[in-house]
């Protein structure tokens, strides 16, 4: 029997520690009930290769397995006529037809990019008619028409039958016209108020709405009144109190979130009230409300105020979208703020503020690769003459940094119902430990695929540890599971019939290393051989061969393993 000093010791051990869980827990929680608190989270940060060209000004984009960069100004704010893709760890130049310099450039959905307008001159000065196509598979540029007013900081949306609507303009005259698809563009109408970099916000079919906080020089817009592609302007109430974010904006704006399919054409973009607060605002169908949060916009962090830009870009496939922002004061080199909005859920989207240590650029671009990790590239410096060629890759795709929040107290007796909760958690755990004991035994006779071994004996046997591994390492040389990018540690727990903590805790101990090391060390040699058998084949195709999701984890992972790239391994195979 446990004494009763024993008892004692852990009741009164139970209370501190509950109390201690109440104050941390509820420091570190998301606060639902008093709204005042947002999880943080740094992310972690890569630097991948420069640019050729330093930039800002630019569009970005993911297309075909590709990051791509088009156009912006280089060093003495002089527009460039280039873009570049990246592959095989480095970027590669391309020549444009035309220099588009705070252009517009828009995704079709038949995977080309069409690229219009810019600055005529050197400094941002004037605006460009001239348009071009993008095609991914050859990387050429087609130049093959012009716009029908010319036009910089504009914005564009292609609608079901292919047209594309143009809108927007910087210094100069704003109207709405349609490209046909082929070559033709054509003037619609004139609208109610001129904007740059406005939302485009599609309502049905073959309609849409456009929205901006900025008219055509940079000034502040406070309406409520928004135009429309078909039928006269709309009055919107919610835009009374809340405007859209008068900031520079995503040349190549990704904020959809319905299903065409459906007939749901959903949106989200950033609104502020003349308090400084920001919200998210939902567009559905051309209808406006604030997007439900389990928490307010964060306005500021431990180490001040946040100040917040652009439009929000969305990954569709993890339902997510990403709104940027910067320290306010941090000067050249500032701290980067993504806050992730987790748009799918039930009761209210759930928001974190992801944070960076302080790295340089300012008016960068972004864009999200196929993993769901977000690219940052170029920036002016705070000096439009001194453009950055510099190349981040912040790691979003995987989400398994841990959360932090700065502390905050609501008062002591707040945190009562907290501590109650962790005496009760500590309690509930220990009555778990005794089940757990008991029913241990049980657990470890699971058998595994090896015959020889009967059952499996307590997991730091040595012995039984050994000849799992020997299973594992056989099943991965004689099936080649890792060719599957897709590979989880319960399908190999599934095809050798025992449960995936017994694989994991086998391959930590018997390699120290985790699952996904262990596999990707199998893709890396994998690769390594098909390079060996074939130097000339495209080092992309070689990653996704080798069972590796995208190519720029292939390379990721390669030099992190080998200490360089896959194209110096190659060469040093030839010459060395």
């Amino acid at each position: 029997m446990v004494s009763r000093w024993s008892r004692g010791i852990f009741v009164g051990a139970s209370i501190l520690i509950g109390c201690f869980y109440g104050l941390v827990g509820h420091a570190v929680m998301p606060d639902n009930i008093h709204g005042t608190t947002c999880p943080m989270v740094k992310v972690e940060v890569e630097r991948l290769p420069d640019m050729n060209v330093p930039r800002a000004g630019h569009s970005m984009f993911y297309v075909n397995g590709e990051m791509v960069v088009v156009g912006g100004h280089t060093t003495g704010f002089i527009p460039t006529a280039t873009a570049e893709y990246y592959r095989d760890g480095e970027w590669h130049l391309l020549q444009t037809v035309y220099a588009h310099d705070d252009g517009f450039g828009l995704v079709l959905q038949s995977g080309k990019i069409l690229i219009a307008g810019g600055h005529e001159r050197h400094l941002g000065i004037g605006q460009t008619f001239p348009v071009e196509m993008y095609h991914p598979a050859t990387h050429a540029f087609d130049g093959f028409g012009c716009l029908d007013h010319k036009r910089a900081m504009a914005s564009g949306v292609e609608l079901d039958s292919g047209k594309v609507m143009v809108v927007g303009n910087w210094y100069g005259d704003d109207a709405i016209e349609l490209f046909d698809g082929n070559k033709q563009f054509t003037h619609v109408k004139d609208v109610t108020i001129p904007r740059s970099y406005p939302f485009v916000f599609r309502t049905a079919v073959n309609d849409a709405l456009v929205v901006g906080g900025a008219g055509t020089r940079g000034e502040q817009i406070k309406s409520d009144i928004v135009d429309r592609l078909r039928g006269e302007p709309l009055r919107i109430p919610l835009l009374e109190e809340w405007h859209p974010i008068c900031d520079w904006k995503l040349p190549n704006p990704d904020y959809f979130i319905g299903n065409e399919a459906t007939g749901d054409f959903s949106y989200l973009f950033p609104v502020q009230n003349d308090d400084g607060q920001v919200a998210i605002a939902l567009v559905r169908n051309g209808e406006f409300s604030l997007l439900h949060t389990d928490c307010p916009v964060p306005m500021e962090s431990t180490w001040g105020r946040i100040r917040y830009f652009a439009n929000i870009i969305v990954d569709r496939h993890a339902k997510r979208g990403y709104l940027v922002g910067l320290g306010e004061n941090d000067g050249e080199h500032s701290m980067k703020y993504v806050l992730s909005i987790d748009y799918d859920k039930k009761d209210a989207a759930q928001l974190t503020l992801y944070y960076t240590d302080k790295l340089p650029g300012y008016e960068f671009n972004i864009a999200i690769d196929a993993i769901g990790d977000m690219v940052v590239s170029g920036g002016s410096m705070h000096d439009n003459f001194k453009p950055s060629p510099a190349v981040y890759l912040l790691h979003f795709g995987n989400h398994t940094q841990g959360k932090e929040t700065p502390f905050s107290f609501h008062g002591f007796l707040s945190y009562i119902p907290w501590g109650v909760a962790g005496i009760a958690l500590l309690l509930l755990l220990a009555y778990g430990w005794h089940r757990y004991r008991k029913s241990r035994l049980g657990e470890e006779m699971e058998t595994i695929a090896d015959p020889t071994v009967e059952a499996m004996p307590h997991q730091t046997d040595p012995t039984t540890y050994a000849v799992l591994m020997e299973s594992i390492c056989q099943l991965m040389d004689e099936r080649q599971l890792f060719l599957n990018s897709d590979l989880k540690v319960s399908d190999l727990a599934a095809e050798l019939k025992t449960n995936s903590r017994y694989v994991s805790d086998c391959i930590k101990q018997g390699k120290n290393v985790t699952f996904k090391q262990f596999v990707n060390g199998y893709r890396i040699e994998y690769a390594k051989q098909l390079m060996r058998q074939n130097p000339d084949v495209k080092l992309s195709v070689v990653g996704l061969k080798s069972g590796f999701s995208t190519e720029m984890t292939f390379y990721r992972t390669f030099k992190a393993s080998m200490g360089m790239t896959p194209k110096e391994w190659v060469s040093l195979l030839q010459h060395g």
